[in-house]
């Protein structure tokens, strides 16, 4: 059952496996899975552009005798559930094809969730909520925005809920483009953002939308708060000098070539922003002056107040 209910996502994720041949044929299905259903071998041979052994050669290379067995395990499929697969979209894709690959791959991502749920688990949660007194919710660098959400949300169940943002968090996932085309879940997650995460929050300072004292906050007092890490957070006698240098008023365009790491790309390119980071001081060591390394690498380990004793 697990085989028939899966076969879309077989086929998905088996893509680049397949000869050029084979691949089309598979692209066919995946666009319109029910039409696949409903095709004979003679169609969806014209529809793929190939030959009908290279259709039997496809449904071979998926363990199934041929396509009428393929047809069936493909409607079992369908009506399991699996209905939806991701696909990348394409940069020639028109709006009725992108649309649909969007709104497949949304519920695809959600059907998958819904079927690892385990019902007693959620139930437990429930109750645990309902008799509590307080509902808080942390939302962590990208997951504020869903904190706030629930915390919206769960307003309707007349409980006390509140949400938290108390980090700022860059994420350095590397992933060339190449990479990120590929379709779910089959492309990586994550995205550069080290480098850009100080441009662009200052330029939601210049806009007004965000307090320098609260930008601050997020992203050196909070987690020094948060994690119990020391020396760190704040400057005073006893912590390690670690500060950012930055001009409020410079305007710049964030650009793929300013881009430093391997990836080479940014979702930022072409945006520009008010304020830019001038210079960089490492506990006491200016390490980084008007882009450029100053000095070389002197990563320490981090040390916590408390319950984290370093190791030897």
């Amino acid at each position: 059952m697990d085989r028939v209910r899966n076969l879309l996502e077989q086929i998905q994720g088996r893509l680049d496996e397949l000869n050029k041949a084979e691949r089309k044929v598979a692209e066919v299905i995946l666009l319109n899975p029910q039409q696949a259903t409903r095709f004979s071998i003679a169609a969806l041979a014209q529809a793929a552009k190939v030959s009908e052994p290279t259709v039997n050669r496809f449904c071979r290379s998926f363990g199934v005798s041929g396509y009428p067995e393929l047809k069936l395990q493909l409607a079992q499929s369908l009506a399991s559930g699996a209905a939806y697969v991701s696909r990348a979209v394409e940069a020639d894709d028109d709006p009725a094809a992108y649309t649909q690959k969007i709104f497949a791959s949304a519920i695809a991502s959600l059907d998958g969730a819904c079927q690892q749920l385990d019902p007693a688990q959620v139930s437990r949660a429930v109750d645990m909520m309902i008799q509590a007194r307080q509902i808080h919710f942390f939302g962590l660098g990208a997951s504020a925005p869903v904190a706030l959400d629930a915390q919206h949300k769960f307003f309707r169940f007349n409980l006390a809920v509140s949400a938290h943002a108390d980090v700022l968090g860059s994420d350095h996932a590397p992933h060339t483009l190449e990479e990120k085309r590929k379709a779910y879940p089959d492309s990586p997650s994550g995205m550069t953002g080290v480098q850009t995460l100080v441009p662009v929050m200052l330029d939601h300072v210049a806009a007004g939308r965000l307090s320098l004292q609260r930008f601050v906050d997020l992203t050196s007092a909070g987690p020094k708060r948060i994690f119990g890490i020391a020396r760190k957070g704040r400057l005073a006698v006893g912590y390690d000098a670690d500060v950012t240098v930055v001009d409020l008023k410079r305007r710049e365009t964030i650009t793929n070539a300013w881009i430093a790491s391997k990836c080479g790309w940014t979702p930022h390119d072409g945006r520009q922003v008010t304020g830019w980071p001038v210079g960089t001081v490492v506990r006491g060591q200016a390490v980084m002056w008007e882009g450029a390394l100053t000095e070389p690498s002197r990563g320490e380990a981090v040390r916590f107040e408390e319950g984290f004793p370093a190791r030897g």
